[in-house]
């Protein structure tokens, strides 16, 4: 029965086995590693002259060699953006693709492990994970940040760009050239700002991104480190699963940096703008960390739905404490 039951796990894998070659796979890799770079330059010059002003150069950015390299860098930026879209699609199918061509295969050929448990343990996590991450990054792309309405009121600020209605929490985005609600960035590997509109959904995507590095961190580990295990050839210990296991312990690392410094931020009422321009915090400054959670988050007695990937209300308007 166990044999019968790894012969149709084999039968399987051959219909969903691509057989791209894994020289391509690495060429691929390089040419998103490369335009990802692209479309992070600003962030990481706005972050080079961030610690410059705190360590004492308080007028390099507003020099004029400053703002050139600035308006450049924008420039290369938003060029590469075209493409920043296909890129994430592109990161998120490829380890799919080295899942189930390299390293389920190895599961496969041992006896002890089942077609139940590789069903368990492979097939429906990765739907689970992989479904959410897709899901939620599509909606972070075309869901509308939240931008300012053209109504006025009585000594209510103008945006200088867009001369629109320009309220406390509300900033202007160079890049879409609106003013956006809680505009916390613009997200280059989205194309699109993330404010009061889309960051529950900019949340989600980082989270269930954090999990599917995770998870594949997990497989390749046990994979890798369980050679002699498998009784496979030899190909379980070459160089390229080498680097598979160290590409896949990078993208766990970064994507855990970001995802705690994102909670951070959402706890202390901040915004990733606010947080680069040593800002105090300017969302719900005056309310607890839990509540400013569920208000950029929505109430936690819908927080269950977040485990699928389900269209969800907007939130309309900052929580209370009579609300919660």
């Amino acid at each position: 029965q166990a044999l019968r039951s790894d012969t149709l796990g084999q039968q399987i894998l051959s219909l969903l086995r691509p057989s791209f070659p894994m020289d391509f796979i690495g060429v691929v890799l390089g040419i998103l590693v490369f335009i990802c770079v692209l479309v992070v330059l600003p962030l990481f010059y706005e972050i080079t002259l961030t610690l410059a002003s705190a360590l004492g150069f308080k007028n390099l950015r507003a020099s004029g060699k400053a703002l050139r390299i600035a308006k450049l860098l924008l420039e290369v930026s938003d060029k590469a953006e075209r493409g920043i879209q296909a890129m994430v699609v592109g990161m998120i199918t490829i380890p799919i693709y080295v899942h189930f061509q390299e390293v389920l295969p190895l599961f496969l050929g041992r006896r002890e492990d089942s077609i139940v448990h590789i069903i368990l343990v492979h097939l429906l996590p990765s739907v689970w994970i992989n479904s959410n991450m897709l899901f939620n990054y599509y909606h972070a792309c075309v869901d509308s940040p939240g931008y300012s309405e053209n109504s006025m009121q009585e000594d209510m600020r103008v945006c200088a760009h867009c001369r629109r209605a320009k309220p406390a929490g509300v900033h202007h985005c160079g890049t879409c050239k609106q003013c956006v609600v809680q505009m916390d960035h613009h997200c280059p590997f989205t194309a699109n700002c993330v404010g009061k509109g889309n960051f529950r959904r900019f949340f989600l995507f980082v989270l269930y991104s954090w999990l599917a590095t995770t998870y594949a961190f997990w497989l390749v580990l046990a994979a890798h480190g369980h050679c002699d295990a498998f009784e496979l050839d030899a190909r379980l210990c070459t160089a390229w699963r080498t680097r598979i296991v160290a590409i896949a312990a990078l993208a766990c690392g970064v994507l855990t940096v970001f995802l705690i410094f994102l909670v951070i931020l959402t706890l202390t009422g901040r915004t990733t703008r606010a947080f680069l321009n040593w800002e105090k915090p300017d969302i719900m400054p005056n309310q607890s960390a839990w509540n400013r959670l569920q208000a950029r988050l929505g109430p936690v007695h819908i927080w269950w739905l977040y485990l699928f990937p389900f269209p969800l209300a907007p939130i309309a308007e900052p929580l209370r404490d009579q609300q919660l």
